[in-house]
C-alpha cells in the first residue's frame, strides 16, 4: 500500500487523514502533545474545553455530516446566542431587530439602513465583485460614514488592527453569508457537542487507527525534501520516505521546513501575514453578565472581546463554575505578546472590570492562559490573488491552512470543506490512481 504522509493534527489535517486512509497507509505527524489545533482542548472540572472558543452553525452541513459519520450526533446541541457591543456609554445588545431598533449611537435613518445592508449580505450570492473595495470604502460609498465609524471600524480594529481599513468587503459577506441559515426569524442558534470538541477529534484518531493509521505526537518535523520519485521527512530521531505529503501547518512553517522549495513559492507564501491572539479562559464562580458573544468596541481597553462561554453552554457541564474567554488579536510584534501569564491575567481582568464593574478578583476560581503566534491570516485587499494553491510539487507535496479557507470564516466546518476540495483535486489529477494499492 502507498504511502501517505500528514504534518499537522488540525482539522484540515485529521479530515484528510480520515478520507484519504480509507484507501492508504496514512502517518500523522503533530508536534505538539495533543490534536485539534487552534481548536484543541484542556481538561477541566469533569469535561473538556477548547483553548479558544468555539461553537458552529445549522448551516455547518459539512462539519454536521462528520460528526454524524462519526457517531456522535447525539451529542450536538443547538442554543440561542446572544451578541453586544461594549462602548463608553456601556454595553449595547445587538442580535435582532429590536436591538438595532434601541441602539443608540444610529439615527433611526442610519438604522434601517444598517438593517437593510445586513439583509443585502445575507442574500446576495457571489462576493467576487465586493472584493473591489475595502468593508470602509464600501460604507462609506454606499451606507455611509456613520454606520462606518460607530460600527464596522471598532470591530475591525479590534481583529486587524492596524489593518482594519485593508480588509475587504468579500471579507465582511464571508462574515455574514453563511451565517443566515443559523437563523430562525430574528434569533441566532448556534451549536456545540456536549463533552467538547475535543469528542470529535477524538473520535476522529480512533477510526484513523480502525483504517491502519497511525499518528505520532511530540514528533516535530524537521525538514521536508524529494528525493526521486519519494518524498523524505526529517524528524529529531529519524527519516521516513513516503509516496504524498500534505502539509497541515501555517505557510511560515510550510517555508521553513521545505528544503527544496522554489524562491517563487517561498515568495508567494511570505507575502500572507499573521496576526496573533492571546486568549485568557476564566474559570468564575458566577456570571459576567448576560451576553454570549461581547465585541469591545473601545480601543483604550486592550482586549477584542469577552465570550461567556457558560451563557451558550449551561455551567452545570463544568460543575457550577462560569466559563469566559477574554481574548485580544494583534500584530506578533505587539509587546503584549511576550507578557508572562500573570501579566496578561493582570491586565485583561482589568479591562474586564472596566466592562463589568462588579467583577473582581475573588470571582477566580482559576484562570489559564494561551497564545498563538499565527492565529489569523490578515485577508487584506484583493487576497483572492494572494490565496496560494494547495500543490506545491505536483502529485508529491501539497498544503493545506487557513489561508486558503478566504472569504469564508476559518472555523471547523470550513477546514473540514476545505480537506474535501484537496482529496477531491486529488483524485481529479490522478494521485488517488498514482497511489493505488501494491
Amino acid at each position: 500500500m502507498r504511502r501517505v504522509a500528514v504534518i499537522g493534527a488540525g482539522i484540515s489535517g485529521l479530515s484528510v487523514a480520515y478520507y484519504l486512509g480509507k484507501d492508504y497507509q496514512i502517518d500523522i505527524y503533530e508536534r505538539s502533545g495533543n490534536a485539534g489545533g487552534l481548536a484543541r482542548s484542556f481538561k477541566i472540572e469533569d469535561t473538556y474545553l477548547e483553548i479558544y472558543f468555539h461553537h458552529f452553525f445549522k448551516s455547518d452541513k459539512a462539519l454536521l455530516k462528520l460528526i454524524d459519520d462519526l457517531g456522535i450526533k447525539e451529542e450536538v446541541m443547538f442554543r440561542k446566542s446572544s451578541i453586544g457591543i461594549y462602548y463608553k456609554e456601556g454595553i449595547m445588545p445587538f442580535s435582532t431587530s429590536k436591538d438595532l431598533l434601541l441602539f443608540k449611537r444610529l439615527s433611526l435613518l442610519s438604522k434601517l439602513t444598517f438593517g437593510l445592508h445586513i439583509l443585502f449580505l445575507r442574500n446576495k450570492n457571489r462576493w467576487r465583485n465586493l472584493e473591489n473595495y475595502t468593508v470602509k470604502e464600501w460604507m462609506q460609498k454606499y451606507f455611509g460614514k456613520v454606520i462606518y465609524k460607530q460600527i464596522w471600524e471598532p470591530l475591525l480594529y479590534a481583529k486587524f488592527g492596524e489593518y482594519a481599513s485593508e480588509i475587504p468587503m468579500s471579507w465582511l459577506w464571508g462574515r455574514i453569508h453563511p451565517r443566515a441559515a443559523s437563523r430562525k426569524g430574528d434569533q441566532e442558534s448556534l451549536g456545540y457537542i456536549k463533552g467538547g470538541f475535543s469528542m470529535l477529534f477524538e473520535r476522529l484518531i480512533e477510526k484513523i487507527k480502525m483504517n491502519n493509521g497511525n499518528i505520532f505526537f511530540n514528533n516535530e518535523v524537521k525538514e521536508i525534501e524529494t528525493i526521486g520519485d519519494k518524498v523524505s521527512i526529517y524528524t529529531k530521531n529519524q527519516v521516513k520516505h513516503y509516496d504524498l505529503v500534505v502539509m497541515a501547518v501555517d505557510t511560515a512553517e510550510i517555508i521553513k521546513i521545505i528544503k527544496d522549495l522554489s524562491d517563487k513559492k517561498a515568495d508567494k507564501l511570505k507575502e500572507i501575514e499573521y496576526f496573533s491572539v492571546i486568549c485568557l479562559v476564566l474559570k468564575l464562580k458566577r456570571s459576567l453578565g448576560k451576553r454570549y458573544w461581547l465585541n469591545n468596541a473601545e480601543k483604550e481597553i486592550p482586549i477584542s472581546g469577552i465570550i461567556e462561554h457558560t451563557n451558550f453552554v449551561p455551567p452545570e457541564y463544568y460543575n457550577g463554575y462560569h466559563i469566559a474567554y477574554v481574548f485580544r488579536y494583534l500584530s506578533p510584534n505587539d509587546r503584549l505578546f511576550s507578557l508572562s501569564k500573570s501579566e496578561i491575567c493582570s491586565l485583561f481582568c482589568e479591562s474586564v472590570r472596566r466592562i463589568y464593574p462588579n467583577f473582581n478578583s475573588n470571582d477566580i476560581a482559576d484562570y489559564y492562559c494561551y497564545k498563538s503566534l499565527r492565529a489569523t491570516p490578515v485577508y487584506k485587499g484583493k487576497y483572492s490573488n494572494l490565496r496560494p494553491s494547495f500543490e506545491i510539487l505536483p502529485e508529491k507535496l501539497y498544503m493545506i491552512n487557513t489561508s486558503q479557507i478566504y472569504p469564508y470564516d476559518r472555523n471547523i466546518n470550513n477546514g473540514i470543506l476545505l480537506a474535501n476540495e484537496l482529496v477531491n483535486k486529488l483524485g481529479r489529477n490522478g494521485i488517488q490512481n498514482h497511489l493505488t494499492r501494491e
